[in-house]
Order: structure tokens, then sequence, then C-alpha cells
């Protein structure tokens, strides 16, 4: 057992010997359905050895490295002692009904950090699972859960200027590549996430930083100095030099590219794989059909994106108060409801819709309905009929989610945090987005597999 694992089964070893006392023998068990598991793993949960018909709360503690999450679910045990969560509906706590993995999603956030030597290691999550009757801990049993293939190699690339960096597969290559590219934080963070992910499914992937926002006192990290400054004035030709990086790359299969990006990324995505015939797969997830205004501390009014020096065609940022309200149907005024509005100028429009036809592949979008970011939903339906319209030639497949706006992810983890990401409000509702995931990621993968994994 790893020696987080140990710890944290430490912490309830003195309730778990007072509550073998209560029961008068040995204690019930608890237990997972695996010892160490993919994050995007579903998982059995069940407690055996109880007093048939007795009530009992499973308890859920998600340990990261950075933050400790909580929930619990209330149960009756059947004839035979049992609970299992796999089957049985949950009769209150953090979620009720049947949901294998409802524990996981329902997780609400310990305020503060994970007490000194009790943090998950990076690239694991540390789940503890407790069976309680009346409020004492009578067993448990602790799963370590792993983000990604720990066997990955990542590189740091920074030829040609790029702030990128190369995530491996094991095995032998060459693997069919994707370029990983984050949301309108444009750094590595969330681009090193997806690529992982990626990779862990056989997939060589280039996680590519596209621009940076200064800290206090206009600081940027060391080696990202030549970035924008802010999501404006993005040259294209940095993310096709990303491009025949990844393509010449000895480990990667040049005939099977891909791009996969997310929101801003997602805008990106299609708009480099509309001018650059290599990339063959394009996952865009809650995308846009136009290019936009940039996104800077301010409102400057310049391009996300140039070619040649000169501004990409974009919609510039309405401020027209009353179609802003209009798009609002009367309910408060969310980001959403500007782009939607901004939308609404045809002769603004047109020069900056993205010529998705051009594309040299089959598409991939999802898109949430609640989304209070930007209106995913309905631009990923424009470019679906534009495709349609094109006569294009290649699968596209919109998924698009009732109840789940734009923070749309994989499955099986906290999801009570999402409906508002920090400072913004991003849509959705916790059992939407639980919903959300647990659909797309094996369609995402599937789509992966079908269109690029396979050898031609």
């Amino acid at each position: 057992m790893p020696k987080l694992a140990r710890t944290a089964a430490a912490l309830i070893w003195v309730s778990l010997q007072a509550a073998t006392t209560l029961v008068g023998q040995a204690a019930p068990r608890v237990a997972f359905s695996a010892d160490t598991v993919r994050v995007d793993e579903a998982l059995v949960m069940s407690a055996t050895g109880l007093e048939p018909g007795v009530r009992a709360t499973l308890g859920l503690t998600q340990i990261t490295p950075s933050s400790v999450w909580k929930s619990q679910a209330e149960f009756v045990a059947d004839a035979d002692g049992r609970i299992d969560a796999s089957r049985m509906a949950a009769t209150g706590g953090s979620y009720e009904g049947v949901d294998p993995m409802g524990l996981f999603w329902s997780g609400v956030r310990v305020p503060g950090a994970p007490p000194d030597g009790e943090a998950a290691a990076e690239g694991t999550r540390l789940a503890v699972l407790t069976v309680l009757v009346d409020e004492g801990v009578v067993g448990a049993d602790t799963v370590v859960r792993l983000t990604h293939d720990p066997r990955i190699v990542i590189t740091s690339v920074t030829e040609g200027g790029l702030v990128a960096s190369f995530h491996r597969p094991p095995g032998d290559g060459p693997f069919p590549g994707i370029l990983a590219m984050g949301g309108s934080e444009c750094g590595l963070q969330s681009a090193q996430t997806s690529a992982n992910e990626l990779a862990t499914y056989g997939y060589a992937a280039l996680a590519l930083a596209y621009c940076v926002w200064p800290g206090s006192g206009g600081t940027v990290p060391e080696g990202m100095e030549a970035l924008p400054r802010g999501l404006e004035n993005v040259p294209l030709e940095y993310v096709e030099a990303a491009i025949a990086w990844l393509a010449a790359h000895p480990d990667v299969d040049a005939a099977r590219l891909g791009v996969r990006g997310g929101s801003k990324g997602a805008e990106l995505a299609l708009l480099v794989a509309s001018s650059n015939p290599e990339l063959q797969v394009v996952i865009a997830s809650v995308p846009s059909h136009v290019s936009w205004q940039g996104i800077t501390g301010g409102r400057s009014g310049g391009p996300s994106w140039t070619r040649g020096g000169e501004p990409y065609p974009y919609v510039p940022y309405t401020s027209d108060a009353e179609l802003i309200a209009r798009y609002s149907g009367g309910a408060a005024s969310e980001i959403a409801h500007m782009y939607r509005a901004s939308l609404d100028v045809p002769d603004v429009v047109e020069p900056a819709l993205i010529p998705v036809e051009r594309i040299n592949g089959p598409i991939l979008l999802l898109s949430g309905k609640d989304d209070l970011l930007w209106p995913s939903a309905y631009m990923a339906e424009q470019l679906v009929e534009r495709l349609r319209e094109n006569g294009f030639e290649y699968e596209v497949v919109h998924l698009s989610y009732e109840n789940a706006g734009h923070a749309l992810r994989r499955p099986y983890g906290p999801t009570t945090h999402l409906p508002v990401g920090g400072s913004l409000k991003m849509g959705g509702t916790p059992d939407g987005y639980a919903r959300a995931s647990e659909d797309l990621w094996p369609e995402l993968l599937a789509f992966l597999d079908r269109h690029l994994h396979q050898q031609p």
C-alpha cells in the first residue's frame, strides 16, 4: 500500500477498532473493486457484514495534491447485510437514487489544503471509503487513482520559440499525433492535462501554450516571455510551427495527425485545421464557429489571432445593453448573452466565419446546452449547418448535453464546483456535468480510435 494510503487508513484505525467492539464481532468490510485504477475508470463500492436492514452511510474522502473533497450517501443494508452502491439507491446524502459513481462526482471541497503529509502525490488521487453505523466507522478501504499512465515520458519543447511539452506514450512508435491546446488561460497546465489524457490511450501529444497572462507586477513565468500577453494577436504561424514540429518527430506518424482544443482552444483548433490539411481529425469542446475579438485585461478591441502580421477577421464584442438583455430573456445577464448578441450583426459575422468545410477529416464537437460563458451549443450547431451546406464528406459528430455548461471534462471527478468556476459562471448542474462526462468520454475515445488510432 502506498505511504499516503497507509496514512489515510491510520486516521480511521481508532474509530474502526471501537466499532468492532460495538458490533461484538469482526468489523464489517467495506471495499472498492480495485486497489489502483485510472481516474476515468468506474469502481464498485460495497459494504458487507452489516446487520440486515440497518441504515448505514458510505462516506468518501478524495485527496488530491492540493485539495480534499468529501461526500456521503445513506443506504439500507439488504437481507444479506450488504450495500452495493452500483445497484442500490441512496436514500439521502450528497446524492440520491442509483448512481454507481455518485460519491465521486458529488464531493464538496473542504476549505484549505490537505494537512502536511496527507496530500496525494502528483499524478494521483487518493480515495478513502468508509462505512458508518450509528455515526461510528465500522469499515474502511482505500484506492489510488492515476490521472494518467505513469510511464508517459514528458519532455520540454522550446525549438523555434515554442512553449510546449511532448507527451510520449509507453510502447513502440510511431504513434498517431495530436496537438493539445487549452482555453482562454492559454498556458501549459490545461494543455498538459489534455496531452496526458491522450498519451494514456496511445497518442503522442504536444501540449502547446499560445499566450500568457502576466502575474502581479507584469511578471511572466520563465520561458514564456516571447508569448503574447493576454489572448490577443496570437500568430497562427506559431501554432502551425507546432504542427510541423509534431509531424517531424520520429515517434509520430505524420500521416495520422489531429488537434484537440477547448473553448478558445477549440476556436483555434478549428481555425488552424481549416488551413492545414495535414490535420486529419479535430476535437473541439465548447467551440465557436467564428473568430472572436481578443481577451485582455481591458477591452482594447484587437483580434484574437493574426496571420502574416495582420488581424484575422473577428467578431467584436457588442456593448448594446438592449440587445444583450433580449438574449438573456429577462434573466440576469451572463457573458454568454453578450457573445450571442454580438452575433446579431451579419456584416461583421460573415468575414469572421471559420471555413470549417476545408478541414481534411472528421470533426467531433462537444457542447453544453446551459453554457453561460459563451453559447457553445448554438455555435456548434452553426458549424454543423455550415458543414452540411457545403457537402462536407467526413463524419461530423455533435454531442450536446442538457444541464451541462462550459466545463466539460472526463468523468468521475467532483463536479459540485463546475457551475461556477472561480469568478465566472460556467452554467450547468453538478448532476448534469456528471451525466455528460460519463457519456462524452467513451464517445471521444471511440471517435479517435475510429479515425486516428487505427492504422490506415
